[in-house]
């Protein structure tokens, strides 16, 4: 059996004491994987799991309420084994289009000194929110 060390902070978050034996943290359940995916949105991986909000990039293809089926999966994890794709999981990923929205801007500012070259712009980016209902393994 491994020696297992706890950081103090996380034994009081489990109303544990320090002098807890290992065998007895063994038999603990502490973390408790749930489902999740990692799927290929417009080139970026964005991790999702089910009943879960995203933050994407925006997707001018679909309107707030639509339901969507994301198939570009990479890895997925169902709590109990790890698929990792060549390049996809026969996985399908379903979710639901809450809304489209900007971010807070963001400030460029360029300056040279002494020559009184500024430029001042700034930038809005758009995104698409979604909600995941379900992910389903082939």
């Amino acid at each position: 059996m491994s020696q297992i060390s706890l950081r103090p902070d996380l034994l009081r978050k489990l109303g544990l004491d320090s002098k807890v034996q290992d065998s007895y943290i063994h038999s603990l359940t502490i973390l408790r994987v749930k489902m999740y995916a990692i799927c290929n949105l417009k080139g970026h991986q964005v991790k999702v799991r089910p009943d879960e909000t995203v933050k994407v990039q925006y997707r001018a293809d679909v309107q707030p309420g639509d339901m969507i089926v994301l198939d570009d999966i990479l890895l997925l994890h169902d709590g109990k084994q790890l698929k990792v794709g060549k390049p996809n999981v026969a996985a399908k990923v379903h979710a639901k289009v809450v809304e489209h929205g900007r971010d807070p801007k963001v400030i460029v500012f360029r300056k040279k000194k002494r020559t009184e070259y500024r430029k001042h712009k700034g930038h809005k980016q758009w995104f698409t929110m979604l909600h995941i209902e379900k992910i389903e393994a082939n």
